[in-house]
């Protein structure tokens, strides 16, 4: 606290997560007594984190005793909620979308009806998934009543929906930690309709794989791919129909 105070902020922001699945009340009690005695001009402002409501049943306290702390030592709580500082800017506090429905995530019906489609996953990714399941209802049973069913398989820690840029974050980060050249998260689309036609799959199989709702589609974006595949297939043919070629020995 003393750092922070030696920067002379005129406002200090607590984004969430104040406290863990781990923290024990009296250093709760501790941390929020030392937050109200700093000497800011507007003060302190915090808004909730999923992992401040606690989601493991392992706290010595609740999140109404967080509140309630918190309050006693003159933090300013915002909850989706907004406030006009000293009549010139405006302190703006989101809660996070774990802890209760909110508008900017919601659930859509697909584009066409040919988005709604079954592909055939080989055994090793369906052990994948299986392992996955496994590993969340664990933890479901683990959590109770703090798990929010959505019929979904990848979600947030408590059940709910996970946030949309969720996926791009976590692969651009598994892509640098890996050392990974990182590309769009849509890239991998691309990537898989380009597996499909270097493989030989027929443009009608990848459409339908692909949720388009015609063809021309496919072959239009995939066209250079697509090029590709029938020049080997045209080599492959003109190997076989090659008679002159030597053979080789059946022994």
């Amino acid at each position: 606290m003393k750092t922070i105070e030696e920067q002379r902020p005129d406002i200090v922001l607590i984004p969430g997560d104040f406290v863990d699945d781990w923290s024990k009340k009296v250093d709760m009690l501790r941390a929020c007594e030392a937050l109200g005695k700093m000497n800011v001009k507007y003060g302190v402002w915090y808004s909730y984190g999923n992992h401040d409501e606690g989601f493991m049943n392992s706290r010595d306290f609740t999140a109404a005793e967080l509140e309630q702390a918190l309050h006693d030592n003159g933090i300013h709580i915002l909850s989706d909620e907004y406030e006009l500082v000293d009549n010139s800017f405006y302190v703006v506090g989101r809660k996070d979308s774990s802890l209760g429905e909110r508008k900017g995530t919601y659930t859509d019906t697909t584009k066409t009806k040919k988005s709604q489609r079954s592909l055939k996953f080989p055994d090793h990714v369906m052990d994948l998934l299986k392992s996955y399941k496994s590993e969340q209802d664990a933890f479901r049973a683990l959590i109770g009543s703090k798990w929010t069913d959505t019929d979904r398989l990848f979600v947030q820690e408590n059940g709910l929906p996970m946030y949309h840029t969720t996926p791009y974050i976590w692969f651009k980060r598994f892509c640098e930690s890996h050392d990974f050249k990182f590309c769009d998260i849509h890239s991998l689309r691309h990537f898989y309709a380009s597996s499909l036609i270097n493989e030989g799959v027929d443009p009608a199989a990848v459409s339908s794989a692909l949720g388009h709702s015609v063809i021309g589609t496919t072959t239009s974006i995939y066209c250079h791919t697509f090029q590709q595949a029938q020049a080997r297939a045209g080599d492959a043919i003109a190997n076989v129909l090659d008679f002159k070629k030597k053979k080789p020995d059946a022994s």
